[in-house]
């Protein structure tokens, strides 16, 4: 089982259009995404826009070449050094077996190596607990909390907004 990352191709949109329209893989994620609606071609319409946006960087994540999931850094700034990471594993049989380590390894050495960033977070739903557990046992720390932030399944939940410093 080698796991690798690549730069986000034209070619993994198809994957990632099944994996977004996923009620179960999407229910932890953002409003945007948890709708479960999205086509090919405004996945490949973001593709063509984002390719040349400086504030993210997309890679596919990849199980002995088949793609499985991707990871990303978004709202990154050069200026205050820092960013958010995203982190999905769309294939459900996969989820659970370590490779959201691996990947959140990859994505925040990238970040504080490549980019230079001192700081990456990320917002998740409280109730996403086996994602919290990855994240902590990762490095990242809690840093705020925000009550009913969203309406999930519809009932308001709430977020923890977590962040792990370069050392």
């Amino acid at each position: 089982m080698k796991i690798t990352f690549r730069k986000l191709a034209i070619e993994d949109i198809k994957y990632h259009v099944k994996w977004l329209n996923d009620p179960e893989i999407c229910r932890f994620l953002g409003s945007n995404l948890r709708q479960g609606k999205i086509s090919e071609e405004e996945l490949i319409t973001k593709f063509e826009k984002g390719v040349h946006n400086k504030e993210r960087e997309f890679f596919t994540i990849l199980l002995d070449e088949v793609p499985i999931g991707f990871t990303a850094l978004t709202n990154i700034d050069l200026v205050d050094k820092n960013a958010s990471v995203f982190l999905l594993i769309g294939e459900k049989n996969l989820q659970g077996q370590g490779i959201g380590k691996k990947s959140l390894e990859f994505i925040t050495n990238h970040g504080f190596d490549k980019l230079g960033l001192h700081k990456i977070w990320l917002e998740c739903f409280t109730d996403n607990k086996i994602a919290i557990n990855c994240y902590k046992s990762f490095g990242f720390v809690e840093e705020g909390y925000f009550k009913d932030q969203a309406v999930c399944e519809g009932k308001f939940c709430d977020e923890v907004r977590m962040a792990i410093i370069h050392k």
